[in-house]
């Protein structure tokens, strides 16, 4: 109930109904006099005059009816004119007599006018024998006269009654005018009482509104221009002002709420700023690092191209020593068979010296054959590379097995031309020459195997390369999209920083204008 008296609103509509009935008690009681004038004016006016004038006809009726009664009684009218001297005054009396009782009837006492109705019911037997008595020229009885006077004073009665009942008329009319003027000045009263204390509520509510919202002014005032520390008063009170004060109360801690937030988002603008720069550097830095890895891996993928072409070289290469090492062995077999056939030429027919120095020629092309064979086999062992390495073994071993073979080849010749009496030592000679044969073919044979497993070698090798060719392709396109996604990457970081760069600078605006109010 207090928290509902105190509110604003409540009061002014209080202040407000005490002056609209102040209005309204002024309204009607103006109407009220008016209405009341009229009806006192009405009454005092024409209805006055009105029944004045019908006791005053009423009256004079009497007094006609009275002076030609007396006038025909007395015989002063001609017996043919007493008819119409008595019939007008009568009908007038009677006339007179029914609107009498019909506008004073009320207010007269009932006994008079029923004694006055009598009379009236009289008149017509006491104007028939006045009428007689003119006619008759007769002396008028005592008893005629005596009637009328007891008719003409109950008329009197009547008239004076009835004046009576006007002046009670006239005196209300009075006494209600009166009264009227007293309760008109008694609503007034009371009206200028409420209108007085309608203006005394609105001057109290004015003094208590106005000072507190000027100084609730002062305080919002001074938050607008940024001063959050302001205390703000009236926050207790329970009354519309109390929440306005209560309610720059919250501004007020929203707008300090609000400069926080602003000092972090200026302070998070520019660590965003800061990382942006550092996060854009380092993508810069990606970006040259991801093209120099897709130089590195476009140029490995060109180097294995090369290392599988020169594998599939290395490759053909030792088929092409295998296909000749085979061919040397065969023919190292037939030339064992001829050496076989030698030495039992030797020992049959020692003195054949051309026919061993022809086979030792051919032997001699053989060594040949051999170290040119063997030349070729360290040829491909050099580029067969890690996997060559047995195959330069065996073609240092060819190569000494062929000089050596030589050697002694030139030696049996010499021996053969020198002396047929060293056959004993050609014989020994071209058994080792049959064993290094023998052991020739053998190395021939391994030679065989080992190229065999180069050539398989170098065939997994070579698909080796070719698989990491085509992961290098693949890692070089995935080199290029993640350079190109690095160089994206490093514009958006770069927009960022802009954008950072913006959000510092709106956030600094704002907390300047925050503290600027």
């Amino acid at each position: 109930m207090t928290e509902w008296l105190g509110r604003i609103g409540t009061r002014a509509g209080i202040a407000s109904v005490l002056i609209l009935v102040a209005v309204a008690l002024q309204g009607w009681n103006a109407f009220d006099i008016l209405a009341r004038q009229a009806e006192v004016i009405e009454e005092l006016g024409p209805r006055q005059r009105a029944l004045q004038g019908t006791v005053d006809s009423f009256a004079g009726g009497v007094a006609a009816y009275g002076s030609a009664f007396v006038a025909v009684v007395a015989g002063s009218v001609p017996p043919n004119a007493v008819v119409g001297r008595m019939a007008l005054p009568a009908n007038q009396l009677a006339t007179s007599f029914r609107r009498l009782e019909e506008q004073l009837g009320p207010d007269l006492d009932p006994a008079v006018v029923g004694a006055g109705r009598d009379m009236l019911a009289r008149l017509p037997d006491l104007t028939e024998r006045a009428r007689q008595t003119a006619v008759l020229r007769r002396r008028p009885e005592p008893p005629l006269l005596e009637e009328w006077l007891d008719l003409q004073t109950a008329f009197n009665r009547l008239a004076v009654a009835a004046r009576e009942a006007v002046d009670r008329r006239s005196d209300a009319a009075l006494r209600a005018a009166s009264e009227v003027s007293r309760r008109g000045h008694g609503v007034t009263l009371a009206a200028a009482l409420i209108g007085l204390l309608a203006v005394v509520l609105v001057w109290v509510m004015v003094r208590i509104i106005i000072r507190p919202v000027g100084r609730i002014a002062q305080a919002m005032i001074r938050v607008a221009r940024g001063d959050l520390g302001v205390t703000v008063p009236m926050t207790r009170r329970e009354d519309q002002i109390g929440q306005v004060a209560r309610a720059v109360e919250v501004l007020r801690e929203r707008l300090a709420a609000t400069h926080r937030l602003a000092e972090r988002a200026l302070e998070g603008a520019r660590q965003t700023a800061s990382i942006a720069t550092q996060a854009s550097g380092t993508l810069g830095v990606l970006a040259d690092g991801s093209g120099a890895q897709l130089a590195g891996l476009q140029g490995l993928a060109a180097g294995l191209a090369d290392s599988a072409d020169a594998l599939r070289a290395a490759g053909g290469s030792a088929r092409d020593a295998l296909e000749r090492a085979g061919d040397l062995k065969v023919l190292l077999d037939d030339n064992l068979g001829r050496l076989r056939d030698l030495g039992e030429i030797v020992h049959r027919l020692g003195d054949d010296t051309d026919h061993v120095s022809q086979n030792v020629k051919a032997i001699v092309d053989l060594a040949a054959q051999a170290r040119t064979l063997a030349a070729d086999v360290a040829s491909a062992a050099s580029r067969a590379g890690e996997h060559g390495r047995a195959l330069a073994v065996v073609a240092e071993g060819m190569d000494r097995l062929g000089t050596g073979t030589g050697h002694l080849a030139r030696e049996i010749a010499a021996i053969v031309d020198s002396a047929g009496q060293r056959r004993g030592e050609a014989a020994r000679s071209l058994a080792e020459i049959r064993a290094a044969l023998e052991r020739l073919d053998e190395m021939l044979a391994e030679l065989a195997l080992l190229g065999g497993a180069v050539v398989e070698a170098t065939v997994q090798q070579e698909q080796a390369l070719r698989h990491l060719d085509e992961r290098g392709g693949v890692l070089s396109g995935m080199g290029g999209a993640s350079a190109a996604t690095a160089e994206q990457a490093s514009a958006a970081m770069r927009e960022l920083s802009r954008l950072a760069g913006d959000a510092k600078a709106a956030a600094e605006a704002m907390t300047s204008e925050t503290r600027a109010g």
